[in-house]
């Protein structure tokens, strides 16, 4: 599950910043992982556990809809 743990360092550090990614950015930014399956699949699962939260078209570690209104504009 080293993925999961790699999805949630990507959201951590852009987290810093407070701009949520897009899952085609979170995917871009993993690099390494080959499967866009087992990326997927990673990430429904850690939005399941509301360790992640899908916010619009947004992806953040918080469940903050201000942060998807800002990266919009």
């Amino acid at each position: 599950m080293c993925i999961r743990k790699d999805i949630l360092a990507t959201l951590a550090y852009f987290n810093m910043f407070d701009y949520p990614l897009k899952k085609r950015e979170i995917f871009i930014f993993l690099g390494h992982v080959d499967e866009r399956h087992e990326f997927d699949q990673a990430l429904s699962m850690l939005i399941d556990e509301s360790a992640v939260f899908k916010v619009g078209e947004f992806y953040s570690l918080h469940n903050n809809f201000s942060l998807s209104e800002r990266r919009t504009r």
